[in-house]
């Protein structure tokens, strides 16, 4: 098999050849390798683990501590505020201590 580049599927998709079986295909691939590498990453994790995460909704990194897994989601308690976040596996990583 040739090396497919991103850029390749895009323009595939924006042609003429792409009919609307191939783009719900491509879709479907898509949602599926995102849900396999949720649960996976979700495998990760334990209840009372210490996690941070970018947040684009506060604009800052946030930690916090597992409450929390579900099989798409962590609940993470985030410090300070005690607010509970429902946050992808996928944009948690294991808390780095400042030096």
């Amino acid at each position: 098999m040739d090396n497919i580049t991103a850029r390749d599927v895009v323009e595939f998709i924006w042609s003429a050849k792409c009919t609307p079986d191939d783009r719900s295909r491509i879709v479907a691939a898509l949602n599926g390798k995102r849900k396999t590498d949720q649960v996976r990453a979700s495998g990760q994790f334990r209840r009372g683990d210490r996690v941070q995460w970018e947040s684009t909704h506060l604009g800052r990194v946030a930690t916090g501590v597992v409450t929390k897994v579900n099989r798409m989601t962590i609940e993470v308690k985030e410090d300070k505020v005690f607010t509970t976040w429902r946050v992808s596996p996928t944009l948690l990583s294991r808390e780095v201590k400042a030096a």
